[in-house]
């Protein structure tokens, strides 16, 4: 069994890191249920200005995976994400002094900056830490660490709103800035005992570090990449915002029937994430599985505009559950080969720098995949055939810029 699900080839650094993901994803999935309705009934936030603040913090932090990714490049990752989660643990238990609409939406606000900063640095971390060869087995370890972990926070998390005391909420909230404090110890630890390639300043190429810096913001093959990913994980927005939208307005489907498809998701994702990276291990064959992925996207596609156009929930329910998990089998296929593209074609002296501009194309599907679904897909059949286009497009930019690469490489 562990031979099938690919655990047997893990090693002990991603089980231990992975571990701490898990603990640090608990207590993510507990502030991401308990905040808005935290705001709501203990600040006295209208529902209305909790959505514009979300929108706001996800709009200043669009930039900020870009400096840290630099920082990482220049004192190494061990510094820069200690600084981070030590202010993400400081900040997320300030929620326990949080009074007023003004400081919610500060401390938010200054929140998504550390957090979409916190996601390279991770990221150059574990490419620091491990070979090559299991690069991408580790992230693909950590994605599912973080998925059963915020399921499990979100379970936890509906019972804090059950119980729904200030007192259980702000046992939530410390509960989660707790959770970084682990993460800092495995990984200062993880550090001493690893020998970390290449990481922190070199002597020799500090005097290139100027012109290092903007390296990856004139590597046009790279910057297709990181359009092109863009593009694809509108899947995402899809999935966890379209998704629940679209069956309360288009389907005759009963909306108790959210959270089970969600579940698939969630589900299937922990179960192929691993597996699928045995066939992920080079530039050519990332390429493939990106074209791949597209195949399942499209299809799911055409299956809900297939629901959209039925009139009876009996038809819909089984249609819209199979476009769930061909859209999981995409969204993961996309994943696997988008992490090792976004590494193999980067320049090893400036991970961090790379990362930064390709979690920025993730920042920003954030920001505008949200309200490019709820504004273009839910008009109906143009709106799907849209959404799939830009799958298309994104999918080609991708493997356009693998093919530019490799030749280069050649």
């Amino acid at each position: 069994m562990s031979r099938l699900f690919g655990l047997a080839r893990l090693s002990r650094k991603s089980v231990i890191l992975a571990g701490s993901a898990a603990v640090d994803s608990i207590g993510t999935g507990l502030f991401l249920a308990l905040a808005s309705v935290f705001a709501v009934l203990f600040v006295g936030v209208d529902p209305v200005q909790v959505g514009v603040v979300v929108g706001l913090a996800n709009a200043i932090a669009l930039l900020a995976p870009i400096p840290a990714g630099w920082l990482a490049d220049r004192f190494g990752a061990v510094p820069v994400w200690t600084v981070l989660l030590l202010a993400r643990a400081i900040g997320y238990g300030c929620f326990l002094l949080v009074s007023s609409f003004g400081s919610y939406m500060v401390l938010l606000c200054l929140l998504g900056l550390f957090d979409r900063a916190s996601s390279p640095v991770q990221q150059v971390f574990v490419l620091r830490m491990e070979p090559p060869e299991n690069r991408s087995r580790s992230m693909a370890t950590l994605r599912t660490a973080r998925n059963i972990g915020i399921g499990i926070g979100l379970l936890l998390a509906g019972v804090v709103i059950s119980i729904g005391t200030r007192e259980a909420f702000m046992i939530g909230f410390l509960a989660n800035a707790l959770s970084f404090l682990v993460t800092l110890v495995v990984m200062r630890r993880l550090a001493r005992t690893s020998d970390m390639r290449a990481s922190g300043r070199d002597p020799e190429e500090d005097s290139d570090a100027a012109a290092r810096r903007g390296v990856a913001l004139r590597d046009r093959p790279y910057l297709a990449l990181t359009t092109g990913n863009a593009l694809v994980l509108l899947h995402d927005s899809e999935l966890f915002t379209l998704l629940p939208l679209w069956i309360i307005s288009k389907t005759d489907l009963s909306p108790a029937w959210i959270g089970p498809l969600l579940a698939a998701n969630t589900v299937l994702t922990v179960l192929l994430q691993i597996p699928l990276t045995r066939w992920v291990h080079s530039i050519p064959t990332a390429r493939t599985t990106t074209i791949w992925s597209l195949l399942p996207l499209l299809i799911a596609v055409a299956l809900f505009i297939l629901a959209e156009q039925s009139g009876s929930a009996a038809v819909q329910l089984p249609v819209v559950l199979l476009a769930v998990l061909l859209l999981t089998l995409g969204e993961n296929l996309h994943a696997v080969s988008a992490f090792e593209l976004s590494y193999r074609l980067a320049s090893e002296r400036s991970f961090g720098s790379y990362l930064g501009v390709f979690d920025f194309g993730h920042a920003t599907q954030l920001a505008v995949g949200p309200p490019f679904v709820t504004v273009v897909v839910l008009r109906g059949t143009i709106g799907w055939v849209a959404l799939g286009a830009a799958f298309a497009l994104g999918a080609t930019l991708m493997a356009a810029a693998a093919v530019g690469r490799t030749r280069r490489l050649d």
